[in-house]
């Protein structure tokens, strides 16, 4: 038994148990742990990087910040199954100034625009030894994998994910989540915010972790860091239906146990206006499902004329 370090700098007894990153069980275990903790305890993932702009007029730039608070608690139920639920926070912001962004006029089209951020308010799934599917919006049926390579079917691949050797302890995982559904804002009744009757947006996900802490079985976290890219079509709120290009989100993300570790900003910001995303709802048992940004869109805003 060696001494290993906690994520408030204290210390504890190892066990190590070496991880087959072949079997999907222990797949499973790692990535949650890697992802929330294992203890039913909350952990929070922030999230801060920058917006650009990608068409083909121009070259590519920066021109609004992201900044973001995700609460996340996870459960082991038995036979390797851990139910998983959180909250998604995301603000976008003042790219000079960091504030989150109360109006924001937009450069392409001479307007001001009202701002519409990341309020995913419940968000649950189960990790087993069967590949998640991903289910956005409650009024369609396309479902997607967690990771490119998977299988179309339910549950169709094992939970076999892509983690390599990165140093001596250090452990990488690239996930690469490729989207396609039915867009909310269709261009018919939704004609300035609407890109197109379908969106494909993709999130890509590359996580850096200590395999020591993964193995550690007294440990019920690992710590992460991540960079996070996104492509997506403009957001409804821009008003950007007839503008060519597109959004390119480019993140880093990291992983505190404590408020305290939060950024001041970011924490009081939450406290005041969003506090019910400083926790992390319970777990429901209903299917793991989450609206998209577009679906909450047309439902809390109304076309603009």
């Amino acid at each position: 038994m060696t001494a290993g370090f906690n994520g408030d700098g204290s210390t504890h007894t190892q066990n190590i148990v070496p991880l087959d990153f072949s079997d999907p069980f222990d797949n499973a275990y790692a990535y949650t742990k890697m992802f929330t903790r294992l203890d039913g305890k909350p952990s929070f993932g922030i999230v801060e990087g920058t917006i650009y702009r990608v068409a083909p007029d121009s070259r590519t730039e920066p021109f609004m910040g992201y900044l973001g608070l995700c609460p996340w608690t996870s459960v082991e139920v038995g036979d390797g199954t851990f139910q998983v639920s959180g909250r998604e926070l995301c603000y976008y912001t003042d790219l000079k100034t960091g504030k989150v962004l109360d109006d924001w006029h937009n450069p392409w089209i001479e307007e001001n625009t009202l701002p519409f951020h990341v309020r995913n308010r419940e968000m649950h799934s189960l990790h087993t030894n069967k590949m998640p599917q991903l289910k956005f919006g409650d009024h369609h049926d396309t479902k997607d994998a967690l990771h490119v390579g998977a299988s179309d079917e339910p549950a169709g691949d094992d939970f076999i994910l892509n983690w390599k050797p990165f140093g001596s302890d250090q452990m990488t995982l690239t996930l690469d989540v490729i989207l396609s559904y039915p867009n909310a804002c269709d261009p018919e009744n939704w004609p300035r915010e609407s890109t197109g009757a379908m969106l494909y947006p993709s999130e890509h996900w590359t996580f850096f972790v200590s395999r020591s802490q993964l193995e550690d079985r007294n440990l019920p976290y690992a710590d992460y860091n991540m960079v996070y890219g996104r492509v997506s079509p403009w957001a409804p709120w821009m008003l950007m239906a007839n503008q060519p290009g597109w959004m390119y989100y480019q993140c880093t993300a990291r992983k505190a146990y404590d408020l305290a570790d939060v950024p001041q900003y970011l924490r009081e910001y939450v406290e005041t206006h969003d506090p019910e995303f400083l926790h992390t709802p319970e777990w429901t048992g209903n299917p793991p499902f989450t609206l998209t940004s577009w679906e909450h869109f047309a439902r809390e805003r109304k076309p603009t004329a």
